[in-house]
């Protein structure tokens, strides 16, 4: 994992965005990258330094991947962190005049889509999570004691948060049938974006609306006698059932991220050691090694592949 991250890293284009390409990393390239992260990161800088190419280089679309896996590399002690706040910077920098992001960003000939405004949105709160980190595991270490801390960002009041959700809100004014044209993509993949970064930011409603109840009305619409969703061969069969199922169960792959949403700090810093002060991982309970025995037998666990195949065969 903290080679696959490395090399994420690596293959950051200077704009802060990611494309299909990806660069080589040796396994002994792992420290140095890491140690010059961390250098970066104490210092506060982006890597790489400020964006140094045009925007319209890379893509939104492998640039949420990107970012969302290098959130999670920091879990094994890969510090990511001024990775992320480039790519943060680079999305503030880009919004569109309607509020919401493009595929290519900086591109007079692309629109706004709720896909990508969604995807500039999870770029931001990675970059705003990493950020909050800093400021709980940095403040309060020097100075007077008495001396209160600042209080970390709040999302809730940044302008380009703000406005990107404002623009993500207006997909309830479009019929599902509006939706599955052409110009709006594919809207199992436009649906999983939303879903993602609504769980990401705790968002129970958007706009006033219950996201999930009215993206899920799609999916039970529009699922096949065979169990699966298409989008008119866009991304096709596969990765569009994938999507309805990540969608329909409320998948969430950055939880430490969405705690820092919910002002609680629990997440973990680049050498994935808990911040002082959050709450500890559970252990296990202490009766259960002392009475393995039990009077019910436990419940069956399931795997993911046993479900698959339940769910293809009947």
């Amino acid at each position: 994992v903290r080679l696959l991250t490395c090399r994420l890293v690596k293959s950051q284009l200077g704009n802060g965005l990611w494309t299909y390409n990806c660069q080589a990393v040796q396994s002994q390239e792992v420290a140095q990258i890491v140690a010059e992260l961390e250098r970066l990161r104490s210092a506060g800088q982006m890597y790489g330094g400020q964006g140094t190419q045009g925007l319209g280089q890379g893509d939104l679309s492998n640039t949420q991947f990107a970012v969302l896996a290098l959130w999670i590399g920091r879990r094994y002690g890969v510090p990511t962190d001024p990775v992320l706040w480039k790519t943060a910077d680079a999305m503030r920098r880009s919004q569109n005049q309607d509020m919401g992001w493009s595929y290519i960003l900086g591109a007079s000939n692309q629109t706004s889509t709720h896909a990508m405004t969604a995807a500039a949105l999870m770029c931001l709160s990675t970059g705003y999570g990493a950020l909050r980190e800093t400021y709980l595991s940095t403040t309060g270490k020097s100075g007077s004691p008495s001396q209160k801390a600042p209080a970390p960002p709040d999302p809730t009041k940044d302008p380009a948060i703000v406005r990107g959700t404002m623009f993500l809100a207006t997909i309830f004014r479009t019929p599902f049938e509006t939706l599955a044209q052409q110009g709006f993509g594919s809207v199992p993949y436009t649906l999983w974006a939303m879903e993602r970064v609504a769980m990401v930011y705790d968002w129970k409603t958007l706009g006033g609306l219950d996201w999930h109840a009215w993206g899920a009305t799609y999916f039970f619409r529009t699922q096949a006698p065979n169990g699966s969703w298409n989008d008119n061969n866009r991304c096709g069969p596969v990765p569009c059932t994938a999507f309805g199922i990540l969608f329909l169960m409320r998948s969430n792959l950055a939880t430490d991220l969405t705690a820092h949403f919910r002002g609680e700090a629990v997440l973990r810093t680049g050498d994935d050691k808990p911040l002082a002060g959050s709450k500890p991982d559970s252990k296990p309970d202490a009766s259960a090694e002392t009475n393995p025995a039990s009077d019910t037998e436990p419940p069956k666990v399931v795997t993911l592949a046993e479900l698959t195949e339940r769910l293809i065969t009947g």
